[in-house]
C-alpha cells in the first residue's frame, strides 16, 4: 500500500498482461492493432485481459496475468525491449477493425518513464495512463 498526503492508504495501481508460461521462460503478448508494429498489451482491469483472451481465440496456455509498474518497466527492458509501443486495453484485430476506433497506443519509453513516476502518484505525466490509473 502506498501513503497517500493526506495520511490516508491508496491501492497500488494493478495492471494486466497476457502471458505463457514455456519450459524455461515466459511469453509475453505483444499485438499488432494498427500494422505499424508491434506492442506491448496492456489491460486496466483483468475482465478486459479476459475477454480479450476469449475473443481473440489464442489458444491453449495464454492467461492474464496480474503484474506491477515495476514489472512492465522490467518487461519493456527485457523480454519485449524490441517492442517500442504499448497499446492501451487493446480489442482483438476482427473486433477493432469493425469498431472504427483506433488502439491507444503509447511510446515504450514514455510508458516506462509514466510507470517509474507511479510509486510517486505522477502518473498525469502521461494524459493517457490516467484511464489505467485506478
Amino acid at each position: 500500500m502506498l501513503e497517500s498526503v493526506t495520511g490516508g492508504f491508496m491501492r497500488r495501481p494493478r495492471y494486466w498482461t497476457i502471458v505463457r508460461n514455456g519450459s524455461s521462460h515466459v511469453d509475453v503478448f505483444a499485438v499488432d492493432p494498427d500494422e505499424r508494429g508491434e506492442a506491448l498489451a496492456v489491460f486496466g482491469f483483468e475482465e478486459e485481459a479476459e475477454l480479450f483472451l476469449c475473443l481473440a481465440e489464442m489458444g491453449a496456455g495464454w492467461q492474464a496475468h496480474e503484474t506491477t509498474a515495476g514489472e512492465l518497466v522490467s518487461i519493456l527492458y527485457g523480454p519485449c525491449a524490441n517492442v517500442e509501443r504499448v497499446v492501451l486495453d487493446p480489442l482483438p484485430r476482427g473486433i477493432s477493425g469493425s469498431t472504427g476506433m483506433r488502439p491507444l497506443c503509447v511510446r515504450s519509453a514514455d510508458f516506462a518513464s509514466a510507470m517509474v513516476d507511479v510509486g510517486a502518484a505522477r502518473a498525469s505525466a502521461i494524459p493517457a495512463l490516467a484511464a489505467l490509473r485506478p
